[in-house]
């Protein structure tokens, strides 16, 4: 995860402290979304999948992590919020973290 796990960090703080920014990321998965839709019939449709492809992309790293563990680790526990927290509101996913200022 390019994000440390810091028990009691904040959100603000464990931004700050990302091995890759959001900031630097975001024009590249703007670039390949921007591709797709362009060639797609349905561009409100796909952009709905490619976020809720994200949170199970998230969902499936978390559980990856925790391969042959009892405990459920930091990371996991990151990973599993945030992509709560895109199926939960995937309008503010699509802007605030994947960079596409697109309602969907």
């Amino acid at each position: 995860c390019s994000m440390p796990y810091l028990p009691g960090a904040s959100a603000a703080e464990l931004s700050r402290r990302a091995e890759r920014p959001l900031e630097t990321i975001q024009p590249f998965l703007r670039a390949f979304v921007a591709g797709y839709v362009r060639q797609a019939s349905a561009p409100t449709e796909l952009l709905q999948k490619a976020v809720r492809f994200a949170a199970a992309g998230l969902i499936r790293i978390a559980r990856s992590l925790g391969e042959g563990s009892d405990t459920v680790l930091g990371h996991q526990l990151l990973l599993l919020q945030v992509a709560e927290h895109i199926l939960r509101r995937p309008d503010a996913a699509a802007s605030q973290l994947l960079g596409l200022g697109l309602p969907i």
